[in-house]
């Protein structure tokens, strides 16, 4: 069985006679982790969850996807009133976000959704179990909590424990009060001009976000382009959008140092052979995340790791073929649903090895790939890398602001964009870009999933006027 793209998985052959303390041990508490658990518990499996997080929920519930599409939100509807003369309404002069009650109903929101998922972790039939988790062996865990100590073993288990922001090597920067996501979500004071290092999603979110809550806002990025591993044209849409609402952008350009001087940030970039010295109030540095792993001794239980993270086969399982990794910290695909797939599937799993049966992979096809940017971006099914490769694929593109639900709405940006076979038509990914899309396009996931031809889907009725049915348009 082989792993990710080197090593053979350790075979272990679990005897129905081994006694365990547990048959499944899940190491992380987040959306991953608790697929994993409640599957384990529906398969019969006795259970433990072990979390050493202060408060319990995930990165998703406390400082990620929740919180920051709060923020957000607040941030399109601050764009909604700017253009409010555009729809017959008067906006009173001076209107702006008042942050603490922004803060305020950021707060209420984490808080609703981690009491649901504190209720879920202690009401479920499994233990939870607080504490920093370490590999003693590939059957017991040693857990830590302050003074105190416990062993367990287990049968199989589920590594879940996400990851975290990646903070990059430039020269003064551990010197200054740099923000990193989880700061900016929590920022009491509106930036009066935020400088952003990263070209990725949280880049691209978090400034589009902090420009619709009215800072002035500069990007910085080592490549030439945002979102580099998007298709060309989605990429070049929001660089234009970006560059529409004053969004300075400085592609191409790699950020040597970082000082502060009273009170302002000094950001050193070159570009070329020409360096540049850029001001802003506040920095934020969005340069990815690496896998949270480091504390776990993996070394001890024998599990192939490296700089992306756990490597793993299809089935989600480690070099040890009892122990899965799932989310972040295995697969550097940073997608909550797919991580609560992969977590489902890995139980399902652990199930079928204590059961000497046959494992399946995790079904996660198509791939949706979401970016909360302004305008949306998504992108359905394989990468741009792989769809690249392929000469037997045609393209259809229109311009979404061309349609009678986009111009009611006064969307002048935007577009969607299918990928097919050229003989078969099959349809094989899906891009969109414009206000909205995200919520819009989920018909062209499923079509995707069922393996729907271009002529099947331009037949299923779409209401009109609505944005969803500008896919049927492709066929024009």
């Amino acid at each position: 069985m082989q792993v990710g793209k080197r090593g053979l998985a350790r075979i272990v052959q679990i005897p129905s006679f081994m006694k365990r303390d547990y048959d499944l041990v899940v190491v992380g508490g987040g959306s991953a982790g608790y697929g994993a658990a409640s599957t384990g518990i529906e398969q019969g499996l006795k259970v433990a969850v072990i979390e050493g997080a202060e408060t319990l929920g995930g990165l998703c519930v406390q400082r990620g996807c929740m919180p920051s599409k709060t923020i957000i939100e607040t941030a399109n509807r601050m764009r909604d009133l700017r253009e409010g003369s555009q729809f017959g309404i008067e906006v009173p002069e001076g209107a702006r976000v008042d942050m603490d009650e922004l803060q305020k109903r950021r707060r209420r929101m984490v808080s609703k959704f981690q009491r649901e998922r504190e209720e879920q972790l202690k009401t479920e039939e499994f233990d939870l179990i607080r504490g920093r988790a370490q590999f003693v062996d590939s059957h017991h865990l040693k857990i830590t909590d302050g003074e105190s100590e416990k062993r367990f073993s287990f049968r199989t288990a589920v590594i879940a424990t996400g990851s975290s922001p990646r903070i990059p090597d430039i020269e003064g920067l551990s010197e200054v009060p740099f923000w990193l996501s989880r700061d900016a979500l929590v920022a009491e004071e509106l930036p009066e001009h935020l400088l952003v290092v990263g070209g990725g999603v949280i880049a691209c979110e978090l400034g589009c976000c902090f420009e619709g809550l009215g800072s002035r806002v500069t990007i910085i990025n080592r490549s030439d382009t945002l979102l580099e591993k998007l298709p060309p044209e989605a990429s070049q849409e929001i660089e234009q959008a970006c560059e529409r609402k004053g969004i300075e952008l400085k592609l191409d350009a790699e950020t040597k140092s970082v000082k502060q001087e009273d009170g302002e940030f000094i950001v050193t970039i070159e570009r070329g052979k020409q360096t540049e010295e850029l001001r802003g109030s506040h920095l934020l540095i969005a340069t990815g995340r690496t896998p949270q792993i480091d504390s776990l001794n993996l070394e001890a239980a024998q599990i192939d790791s490296d700089e992306k993270g756990i490597l793993t086969n299809e089935n989600c399982q480690t070099s040890q073929s009892h122990i899965f990794a799932v989310g972040d910290c295995a697969d550097g695909i940073d997608i909550v649903h797919h991580a609560v797939i992969e977590g489902e599937q890995a139980a399902r799993n652990a199930r079928a090895i204590i059961d000497h049966k046959a494992q399946e992979p995790a079904d996660k096809t198509p791939t949706v790939f979401a970016i909360f940017s302004d305008p949306e971006i998504i992108h359905i099914g394989p990468p741009q890398s792989e769809l690249a490769d392929r000469d037997d694929l045609e393209e259809r593109t229109l311009d979404l602001s061309n349609f009678g639900k986009a111009i009611i709405r006064g969307l002048d940006e935007g577009l969607l964009k299918v990928t097919f076979e050229k003989e078969s038509g099959k349809l094989i990914a899906a891009t969109g870009v414009g206000r909205g899309v995200i919520d819009f396009s989920h018909s062209m996931v499923f079509a995707i999933r069922q393996e729907m031809t271009l002529e099947e889907m331009l037949k299923v009725p779409h209401y009109h006027p609505t944005l969803a049915e500008s896919w049927t348009y492709l066929e024009k």
